[in-house]
C-alpha cells in the first residue's frame, strides 16, 4: 500500500496509488486494516482528505471503499488508463470511479444510514440471466427524481470478463451510462449493497442526492 502527496484546487491530500493483498491472504480483512493504518498516519501528518480510483464493476473493491471505509464517489472517468494489458482489464474500457475519503467523517455515525438507503432505491436497469446463468443488464431507464438510485454490478465481474467479453462490455456501458447520468444530476455514491432481491447475481452502487446523507 502506498500513497503520495497531492493537491486538488486548494486542498492538499494524500493520493493512494496502490493497495494489493496476495490472493492467499484474501478474506482476512487485511485491505481494510491497511487503509485504516494509512488513514491514521495521514491524520497524524496533518492530512484530512484522501483520493484514489477504482473500477466500479469490481464489487469487492467498491464494498471496501464505500461500505467499510466510508469513501464517497462524485465523479467517474471514462477509459481512465486507456487500453491496458492487465489481466483484470483486458477486453473492456478502463472506466474508474474517483473515491473521495474525508478522513474526519465518523462512519460510526453515518454508516448505518448509508447501509439502509438501498431499501428506498429505484434500480437504474433490470437484470436478467442468460442460458449460462450469467447476469445481463437491461436498458438504462433512470428516474432522476428518486430519493435513492441503485446501479447494479455483477458479483463477481471477472468471470464474466474472462468467459464472455461482449457481456462484460455491456456491463461496462450500462454502469457508465447510469453513473454518469446520476453524477450529472447531483447524486453521489455512498455504498455498495450486496445481493439485492430482484437483481440476480448482483449488488448495486447506492446513489443519493448531495447532502442527503
Amino acid at each position: 500500500l502506498f500513497s503520495m502527496r497531492g493537491r486538488r484546487n486548494d486542498r492538499y491530500l494524500q493520493y493512494s496509488r496502490m493497495l494489493a493483498v496476495h490472493p492467499r491472504a484474501w478474506g482476512r480483512g487485511l485491505g481494510a486494516a491497511l487503509k485504516l493504518e494509512q488513514k491514521r498516519i495521514a491524520l497524524q501528518r496533518g492530512y484530512t482528505w484522501m483520493e484514489w480510483t477504482f473500477d466500479p464493476l469490481e464489487a469487492r473493491n467498491a464494498s471496501l471503499n464505500l461500505r467499510r471505509l466510508g469513501a464517497r464517489v462524485r465523479v467517474s472517468h471514462r477509459d481512465y488508463y486507456g487500453t491496458r494489458t492487465s489481466q483484470f482489464d483486458r477486453g473492456v474500457p478502463t472506466d474508474r470511479f474517483l473515491a473521495e475519503w474525508d478522513l474526519r467523517e465518523d462512519l460510526a455515525a453515518t454508516g448505518e444510514a448509508r447501509r439502509a438507503a438501498h431499501a428506498r432505491g429505484v434500480t437504474a436497469f433490470r437484470v436478467t440471466t442468460d442460458a449460462q446463468g450469467l447476469p445481463v443488464p437491461g436498458t438504462v431507464r433512470l428516474d432522476l427524481t428518486a430519493p435513492v438510485l441503485l446501479v447494479p454490478v455483477p458479483m463477481p465481474f471477472q468471470p464474466i470478463r474472462e468467459r464472455h467479453t461482449p457481456l462484460a462490455l455491456a456491463w461496462r456501458l450500462a454502469v457508465r451510462e447510469s453513473a454518469e447520468a446520476a453524477f450529472d444530476a447531483g447524486y453521489h455514491a455512498v455504498d455498495l449493497a450486496p445481493n439485492l432481491p430482484g437483481l440476480p447475481g448482483c449488488g448495486a452502487h447506492v446513489f443519493v442526492p448531495e447532502g442527503a446523507l
